[in-house]
C-alpha cells in the first residue's frame, strides 16, 4: 500500500503568482509516466475549500507526461482573491490513466499570507 507523502507547500503570497517548483512523481527512483492521468489539488481551511485546481480541464495543474512532473500555478489575480489563512491543508490526488484508481500523492500544510512591505 502506498501512502501519500506529507510535504508542506511554499506559502502563497496574496496578489503574487504562485508557481512552486514542479513535483516529480517517482516510484522506486523512476519517474512515473503521467500521460493520460488527471490531477486535482484542493486547499482547505476546515471544511471550506479555498482553492480547487485540476489538470483536466487545465485549471492550475500541468502534468509532464513521461517526465512525471506536476506543475502548480495560481495567477496573481487568483491569489489576490484568496482569504488569508495560516493553517490551510491541501491534498494532491492523481486519477490514473485506467480511470479507476485514485491515488493520494501528497498532503500537508500551506499558508496564504499578505505580502509584507519592506
Amino acid at each position: 500500500m502506498q501512502y501519500p507523502a506529507t510535504v508542506n507547500l511554499p506559502r502563497i503570497l496574496k496578489g503574487k503568482t504562485w508557481d512552486p517548483e514542479p513535483i516529480t512523481y517517482k516510484l522506486d527512483g523512476a519517474a512515473v509516466n503521467l500521460t493520460g492521468c488527471q490531477a486535482t489539488l484542493k486547499i482547505k481551511q476546515g471544511t471550506t475549500t479555498l482553492v480547487s485546481m485540476t489538470s483536466t480541464p487545465a485549471a492550475g495543474i500541468t502534468l509532464g507526461g513521461t517526465a512525471g512532473t506536476i506543475a502548480l500555478l495560481l495567477t496573481a489575480t487568483a491569489t489576490a482573491a484568496l482569504t488569508t489563512c495560516a493553517d490551510a491543508v491541501y491534498e494532491l490526488e492523481l486519477l490514473l490513466a485506467d480511470s479507476a484508481t485514485v491515488r493520494s500523492l501528497m498532503v500537508g500544510r500551506v499558508s496564504i499570507v499578505e505580502e509584507v512591505a519592506v
